[in-house]
């Protein structure tokens, strides 16, 4: 969590314990819109129920279903939620500490424009602009090396040392001395791979377009199996989180999956609905909130499986 220049880590516990739930000032703060469209009552319902789990009392008659319902809402919501909307703190999900550790694995899915390119450069140069112990050295692969206007944040003077580029485009072939796709993938793309030194994080942006699309696709599965015995982080872009052969791998063996619930909120939603286990209508409310909390959204999929925003963070 970022606090200004200041950072806190965020920690989580296996078990419920109330004296490490969140801590609330006033519970009023629950007295929104949402949630009275959530359970359904007027504004002078919500404020009964309100009142009685202040005074730690149970209402009678009609509205006591509801109150326990809502009771459960506010006590998981404390529990299993960090919501930072109202304030200027923003979570950051960086690389893990060190410049020689794994950097793990990550799939970012979106639609064109939805913003997958910028949260990659955004991640990398908050690395590179952070505590020296700590940076890595990057290599990005890129079917629009030479004029994506997003990469080129990444060629500054400052970060040419860390950062190697290598545009993967139809263009690029055709202007090289390779007379083939796999010659050029075996010259200009495959050493970077096999040589990247212990903490480099490869980068590798519409592989599916590029000119040596087979060979990606065969050497990014390899990867996500074998790449973190010689710590060897990897991030790969691809335009839907179903793209058969190119993501089924992935499914199993990333950590994180970055999702844009504002350019694909059905198919977002699909994601958290069947491959998460949610129900429908928490697969719904996940994605509502996300969208509103910032355009990425984060899906760490191993324990603890949670969703990290900007401004929000929710273990499912």
């Amino acid at each position: 969590m970022r606090d200004g220049k200041k950072t806190v880590p965020v920690y989580w516990h296996p078990v419920r314990d109330k004296s490490l739930r969140m801590a609330v000032t006033d519970i009023n703060g629950f007295a929104t819109e949402e949630f009275r469209d959530r359970f359904r009552i007027s504004k002078s319902q919500a404020d009964q129920i309100l009142a009685h789990l202040r005074a730690g009392t149970t209402p009678e008659g009609g509205l006591q279903r509801t109150f326990f319902k809502a009771k459960h809402f506010i006590e998981n919501s404390l529990f299993n939620e960090m919501d930072l909307s109202d304030s200027t703190q923003e979570l950051e999900l960086g690389f893990p500490p060190g410049s020689e550790t794994w950097g793990e694995l990550t799939l970012v899915c979106g639609a064109s424009s939805s913003g997958k390119t910028y949260h990659c450069v955004d991640k990398i140069i908050r690395n590179l602009d952070g505590p020296k112990k700590d940076r890595r050295f990057f290599v990005i692969i890129s079917n629009e090396f030479d004029r994506d206007k997003t990469l080129g944040l990444l060629k500054k003077e400052k970060y040419r040392r860390r950062v190697h580029g290598i545009d993967i485009s139809e263009a690029s072939l055709a202007n090289s001395e390779h007379e083939s796709a796999q010659a050029f993938f075996d010259e200009e793309v495959k050493p970077h791979i096999e040589n990247a030194s212990r903490g480099s994080v490869l980068v590798i942006d519409d592989a599916m377009d590029s000119c040596c699309a087979p060979m990606l696709r065969k050497t990014i599965n390899t990867l996500l199996r074998t790449a973190r015995h010689d710590d060897v982080g990897l991030m790969f872009i691809l335009h839907s989180i179903r793209s058969g052969l190119w993501s089924t791998q992935a499914s199993s063996s990333c950590k994180y999956f970055v999702l844009f619930p504002r350019s694909q909120r059905g198919k977002v939603r699909d994601f958290i609905n069947k491959e998460l286990g949610c129900t429908l209508p928490e697969a719904r409310r996940h994605v509502h909130d996300f969208a509103q909390a910032g355009r990425a959204m984060t899906v760490r999929l191993f324990s603890p499986q949670c969703l990290i925003g900007k401004k929000k963070i929710r273990l499912l």
